[in-house]
């Protein structure tokens, strides 16, 4: 006779770990399934297993968490604020017509006629509209550092250099900032953005002759990465995409690379060939290199 099948015990939630000290603050059953458990804080989806509620409760994200929480709650309650309840129409409203004007407004005062730099760069949003971003860098005399926060998200017609650079004119005057005290900018590499002639930069610099352009380290990198590649001939890329896809579609490829990989390589496993696509696709090239001698035969 076959032995019968152990049937599997699955641990569900306990009602008196609520009064364990390391659990009470942060645990909640599920409602949906009574083997599982919430974590109020880190806003995750546990097993109800006591032994990993309580490996879980010493985590690095779960004690982060839990200083946020305590931290909340540390501050003064307020009578008009005890029974206030908000949805998601209303919480935008707050912080759209109450909140974010106030803080701008505060932006602006600390600003003053101090210099300060911005930081620009444009985009298309989820509803096709164009939009330029903005971020302001300046030295606050009230903190004493350089503080660098967002500033404004304005919507655009157009993305051509005269446009953008109308816009951002025209809301530094709307809000009171002087254009004179623009001691910076920071830009893509995109020729309407950094171009010699009729870009953005180009265009501010003719206004003002002594602000200093700084263009996107990573973007250069990658300009500069993308010009250097051009040299190289299109055999080697060639040769670092195709490896992957002549393994990774054909079973019987592969099975006969990995008996001939382990042939000359003393029965060592043969790693994968990585796709070329992959981020960062230097290890397909590191890879590709290291076993070209048992790839090419």
């Amino acid at each position: 006779m076959m032995p019968k099948d152990k049937k599997k015990y699955s641990q569900k939630y306990t009602k008196i770990w609520e009064t364990d000290p390391d659990l009470k603050d942060w645990l909640a059953p599920d409602v949906t399934n009574d083997t599982l458990v919430n974590c109020k804080y880190c806003h995750v989806v546990l097993k109800a297993h006591k032994k990993d509620l309580v490996g879980h409760a010493k985590t690095e994200k779960h004690n982060k968490a839990t200083a946020r929480e305590k931290s909340a709650k540390s501050y003064p309650s307020s009578d008009a604020l005890k029974n206030l309840k908000l949805h998601r129409t209303k919480c935008s409203m707050l912080i759209k017509n109450v909140l974010g004007p106030s803080m701008l407004e505060a932006l602006i005062e600390e600003i003053g006629d101090f210099p300060y730099s911005i930081i620009i760069d444009e985009s298309t949003d989820l509803s096709t509209q164009k939009v330029l971003c903005i971020i302001v860098r300046f030295f606050s005399h009230k903190s004493r550092q350089i503080v660098t926060t967002f500033y404004r998200i304005i919507k655009l017609i157009e993305c051509d250099a005269k446009s953008v650079h109308d816009a951002i004119i025209s809301q530094l005057k709307i809000d009171g900032l002087k254009f004179e005290n623009m001691i910076g900018v920071g830009v893509d590499g995109a020729n309407v953005m950094a171009g010699r002639h009729n870009s953005v930069t180009a265009i501010l610099k003719r206004e003002l002759p002594d602000l200093i352009v700084v263009k996107c380290v990573s973007h250069s990198l990658h300009l500069c990465a993308e010009k250097a590649a051009e040299l190289l001939p299109r055999q080697l890329e060639f040769l670092v995409r195709e490896a992957h896809n002549w393994f990774s579609y054909s079973p019987k490829r592969l099975e006969y690379y990995k008996t001939l990989f382990e042939t000359i390589n003393a029965n060592k496993d043969p790693k994968k060939f990585k796709d070329l696509a992959e981020p960062a696709g230097s290890p397909a090239i590191k890879l590709l290199t290291q076993y070209w001698s048992s790839g090419k035969n």
